[in-house]
């Protein structure tokens, strides 16, 4: 039965290339099994399905999947599905090993990188591929993959890519908080009761009566996902079938099957082709960043501070979890592109550890352009300095073709950057489990720590989870809430995104929206409160850690903004300014709220809507 799902590896394809579409994918779909990103004897999506996805037509599918198949690197019988050839090592043998395993010393491929500038992460340059009769053809830039129906990059150039047509409107919302309200032409058609005309405040709304008796808040709070699909047979079998196993000692790194259905998982729906080696278990992303900062901290024997560079405005929780380890923040500086990499402190003043978000920078949702990725791995090299990529909703991107993860461009040995991953955003924060993929130089050094301090995740929960992942439902219940996800931020959008003096910030992806008001903060806060509606202030996102309690903690009181007015001064925290486009990014100052949509049921976040409405429109 021929397969009607988009592998999670995007392509990109460029209509200006004088290439023809068919040959652009199939050498595409050539890196990709170059760089690992493909295995023999993967499933490929039908010629319809793709051509679909890709916006062309389906003789273009055709075409380059008959050009693999002349090739050897894909086989398939009609009424079948197209698989990548499992015996590829024999029709291609002169191929780099797609494993990422490094058997190779000094090919440059996803095992071992020759030299220690940055890579694009594939054997081959850009543009060319072992064993290809297209190997003649000129480098493109970036050419771009998505495995279950969205979107990431399999090769990279130190340029940009321009973006193509089909993105054109996405990257146009992209230019900063003095855009107007976006309007998402790619939304969802909404039914007329879900239409911002409906989403109005009432006349009931506006019923003294109702002073008597206030509704009960709607929690737009942010970061949690919806969890009310995932109990689905397969998601039951694996736990029943966990609680049944003997329970034996795991290894300090984590269960065997658990990491090399994490490395599978990350190689399908990230691109990241790294051995399950390279994988630790961990109990989310505060315990695996802890796990590094206790390493560090105990090799330098207690001298001096760590000091960990965060991202401002940034992700809380990470901040508080440094703070409590004793560390010293020092902040880095942001803009609508994310980390602003020509501002990094160096020598004495650089920090040991920089948390960073690359692929969807919290809250502010710029992702790293690929010459500040590369500049980034430079400056961690340059001043010894150590990154850890929190990837923390890569998988829930509804806009555009995301980039490949920092972690992919660093060399996987001697290399400078830590994956840090949680499946909290699409399965549940309470799974509490998450993984780290680290270079080789680092590895021990953590395992280390975790003999000393024991695994903090049970081997019920690593069996189990290690059967969901196997049993591919996961990324099936990605591809479902992202098609949800996408539907909800819709609803945002058309609810709130006309009104005067508000601006909702690009939501290319993630479980929350930055929306931007004229209005005081604390004025803000107040009316949200009033209307009965939980939010998070914006200036906890500045805010230094040991400031105040989680934002969710304060979350739509005005009190919470009386103590925040001048976070800046409060704090040290820099200001973002423009980067030579005209157009200054938000201050610490800047009046904003920042709400979740994800978690709630339609006639929850409706009537969780209507009421922001009436907060901000008072």
């Amino acid at each position: 039965m021929r397969s009607t799902s988009i592998p999670e590896v995007p392509i990109e394809l460029d209509r200006a290339s004088h290439l023809s579409l068919p040959l652009q994918l199939a050498r595409a779909v050539r890196q990709l099994i170059d760089d690992g990103a493909l295995l023999p004897g993967d499933e490929l999506p039908s010629t319809r399905a793709w051509a679909a996805r890709l916006g062309v037509s389906r003789g273009t599918v055709v075409s380059a999947y008959e050009q693999l198949t002349a090739e050897g690197y894909l086989s398939g019988e009609r009424g079948s599905a197209t698989r990548i050839n499992s015996r590829l090592r024999q029709t291609h043998p002169l191929r780099p090993d797609a494993s990422g395993r490094g058997d190779q010393a000094g090919t440059g491929g996803p095992g071992g990188r020759a030299g220690s500038g940055p890579s694009t992460g594939s054997g081959a340059s850009p543009g060319s591929s072992a064993g290809s009769n297209f190997g003649s053809e000129p480098s493109r830039g970036v050419i771009r993959f998505d495995p279950a129906g969205e979107s990431l990059p399999i090769s990279t150039s130190t340029t940009s890519a321009q973006p193509s047509p089909a993105s054109t409107n996405a990257s146009t919302r992209r230019h900063g908080p003095d855009a107007p309200a976006i309007r998402d032409t790619s939304a969802p058609k909404l039914s007329a009761h879900q239409r911002p005309d409906t989403l109005r405040p009432r006349a009931r709304d506006t019923d003294p009566r109702r002073d008597q008796h206030p509704p009960s808040p709607v929690d737009m709070l942010p970061g949690r996902p919806a969890t009310d699909w995932l109990h689905t047979p397969a998601w039951r079998r694996a736990w029943r079938n966990a609680a049944d196993a003997e329970l034996t000692s795991l290894p300090p790194e984590g269960d065997p099957k658990f990491l090399a259905n994490v490395a599978d998982h990350f190689r399908r729906m990230r691109g990241l082709a790294r051995d399950p080696a390279h994988f630790l278990v961990t109990a989310g992303g505060r315990e695996g960043l802890a796990l590094i900062i206790e390493t560090l901290a105990s090799e330098l024997g207690g001298s001096r501070k760590i000091r960990v560079g965060v991202e401002s405005p940034g992700y809380p929780s990470l901040r508080r979890t440094a703070t409590r380890l004793g560390c010293t923040l020092v902040p880095l500086e942001v803009d609508r592109e994310g980390l602003r990499t020509d501002l990094l402190p160096t020598g004495a003043n650089r920090p040991d550890l920089a948390i960073v978000t690359p692929s969807h920078q919290y809250p502010l949702g710029g992702s790293l352009p690929i010459d500040r990725r590369l500049e980034f791995l430079e400056w961690a090299r340059r001043e010894e300095a150590f990154i850890v990529e929190d990837d923390y909703d890569s998988e829930l991107r509804y806009v555009g073709q995301p980039l490949p993860t920092l972690t992919a461009l660093d060399e996987p040995t001697e290399g400078h950057v830590a994956l840090l991953g949680t499946f909290s955003t699409t399965v549940a924060p309470a799974l509490g489990i998450g993984m780290l993929c680290v270079p080789d130089r680092i590895r021990e050094r953590l395992l280390a720590t975790r003999r000393d301090l024991g695994t903090p995740v049970s081997a019920v929960v690593q069996h189990a989870f290690a059967e969901y992942l196997e049993s591919g439902e996961l990324r099936r219940h990605t591809a479902r809430m992202r098609r949800t996800y996408r539907q909800r931020r819709g609803l945002v959008l058309e609810a709130i995104g006309d009104l005067e003096g508000v601006t909702v910030a690009p939501m290319d992806g993630g479980l929350h929206a930055v929306v931007r008001s004229d209005r005081p903060e604390a004025e803000l806060l107040a009316a949200c409160e009033a209307a009965g509606v939980l939010v998070s202030p914006g200036a906890d996102y500045w805010r230094s850690p040991d400031a105040a309690g989680p934002a969710s903690e304060s979350a739509s009181g005005a009190t919470a903004a009386a103590d925040t007015a001048a976070p800046a001064a409060a704090t040290g925290a820099p200001i973002a300014t423009a980067t030579g486009t005209g157009t200054s990014t938000p201050t610490p100052s800047a009046s904003s709220i920042v709400i979740g949509y994800a978690h709630l049921s339609e006639s929850a976040l409706h009537e969780g809507l209507t009421r922001l409405r009436q907060a901000l429109g008072a």
